[in-house]
Parts: structure tokens; sequence; C-alpha cells
């Protein structure tokens, strides 16, 4: 799913700035084609210049690390048909009916086979992609650098570094060296939201609106949402 918003600050000066962009989250080559991309990009191409949009915020599980091939789960996942997309020659352990990756060719591979998707890759070549990772770009049950497996948690340093260091390989970012212990404490950037409004717009379905309840200095916003599914 992906959810398109318009964003309007509205600055000490009075002067309004509007930029549109989408967030997306949570896909999985592996268990389908990435065709919300082709809609929006089909969406996209047919808006006002003014509403098009400026760029795509990802919420990450741009990868799954677990790899399910169709010969190992013939019944498939939920209602999807899994598709062969990688063959993992080593860095790999097989799990239950899934193969997770242990090395940094193994997660290089996975990324390379992610961006075969032709949807992606126009997405990506049509709007900056601004990138934030979940679990899955290091471990289903991860966190930090342990994982978790059949109730026991486990060491994993190594693998979290072949997973940090694939990240960056296929994810364009601009990084700055963080101060104090980033690990303890997330610091989001500062922006303050005192009025806006969020409308999902579903087939058949109505709209929500909230407000925001505190009103910073200087800066409010507007944003006004649509899913694209």
């Amino acid at each position: 799913m992906a959810v398109v918003l318009v964003e309007r600050l509205r600055r000490e000066s009075g002067r309004f700035e509007a930029v549109a962009f989408a967030f997306v989250s949570c896909q999985n080559v592996n268990q389908g084609a990435q065709n919300a991309y082709r809609r929006m990009i089909f969406e996209d191409q047919r808006a006002a210049e003014a509403d098009r949009l400026g760029f795509v915020l990802h919420l990450g599980d741009f990868i799954y690390e677990l790899v399910w091939y169709p010969e190992d789960r013939p019944q498939g996942m939920y209602d999807r048909r899994l598709r062969d997309i990688v063959s993992l020659s080593g860095g790999r352990k097989k799990f239950a009916t899934f193969t997770f990756l242990r090395t940094l060719d193994g997660y290089r591979a996975v990324y390379r086979a992610y961006l075969h998707d032709p949807d992606l890759q126009d997405a990506r070549a049509r709007w900056p992609f601004v990138n934030m990772w979940d679990n899955h770009e290091f471990s289903w049950l991860g966190w930090q650098s342990l994982q978790k497996f059949q109730g026991k948690t486990r060491p994993a340093q190594t693998r979290k570094v072949a997973a940090n260091e694939a990240f960056f390989e296929y994810q364009p970012a601009r990084m700055s060296r963080p101060n104090g212990n980033s690990l303890q404490r997330f610091s989001p950037p500062k922006c303050g939201c005192a009025d806006h409004r969020v409308r999902r717009s579903r087939a058949g379905a109505g709209s929500e609106q909230h407000r925001g309840d505190r009103q910073p200095q200087g800066l409010s916003c507007n944003i006004v949402g649509r899913n694209v599914e």
C-alpha cells in the first residue's frame, strides 16, 4: 500500500510551500509484483505539475531477508503464489519453509533480485527515494545486533554489519555521523504539525480527519492523503 500526501507548510513569513510525497513500506518481490509503483507513476503522469510527487518516503522492509522457494512452500503465502527470484548458493540457512541470509553476498543478491522488478526500477528512476529501514533489512525478529529464532536470542554482529553494508550499497543516502548514543534513543527531525488533516480514501469508504492539539511557533502544516493499493 502507498499513501500519497500533500503537506503545506506555513512559516512566520506567511509564505506557503507545498510538496507532495508518497510513503510506502513492506514490499516483498518474492510474493508478488510491485505494481503499486506502476499505479503511482500512472497517477503522477496525469496529475497537474504542482500536484506531482516530489519524493517517495520508504518506511522500511525494502527487502525481506527471508527467501521462500516455491518448491519449499507450494501452497504459497496467504493467497499469493511465490515467485522464484534468486538462487542463493551460499551464505544462507534454511529454517522451516524459508531460507534466511547470513552473509554480505546473500544480502547483495536479494537486493539485486528486488531491483530487477520493472515497476520498482521505473519508480526509482522517476522519484528520489528517502529510505529508512525496518527489521527485514536485517533479520525478521532482529534488533540492534541481535536475532531471535526458536525463542532464543543470539548475537549477530557480523550479520548486522553485512546487512548495513548492503543497505547503503543499494540505497542512495546522504549520511552524517550521529552525536551521542544513537542506539538508545531515536531523535526524529524537528517538525511541528499544529493543524493537520489526513484523508484516506478507499473504494466504497469514507474519509477520516484528524486535527492536532498543539500549536508550534512559526510553523503549521496541512496534510491531505489518499491510498493507492
